[in-house]
């Protein structure tokens, strides 16, 4: 649904874009709300942003990564949060 927006905010070219976000989403896990208001209070002293919260509190719930525009939105030591370089590169590496 979001994919054009997504790959415009990567900067990536779009050919680029496919193949990763192919490769992305067989890492995919979803998560019930009841799981993640579990770690909404954690999560919320660990974001600069409240509407960060919720990301947060599933990266906490499933101990995974997140993949955000501005990692230094989220301030944990419990939670690996990396830029679309990152993220490339891990999945790409040299």
């Amino acid at each position: 649904k979001y994919s054009g927006e997504l790959q415009k905010r990567t900067e990536l070219p779009k050919e680029k874009f496919s193949h990763l976000f192919e490769r992305l989403t067989i890492h995919i896990q979803l998560v019930d709300d009841p799981e993640i208001a579990l770690f909404m209070e954690a999560a919320k002293t660990i974001v600069l942003d409240p509407k960060d919260a919720p990301y947060a509190a599933c990266a906490l719930a499933v101990n995974a990564d997140i993949w955000t525009h501005n990692p230094r939105d989220f301030r944990s030591q419990r939670i690996k949060c990396m830029a679309t370089e990152a993220l490339h590169q891990l999945l790409y590496p040299r």
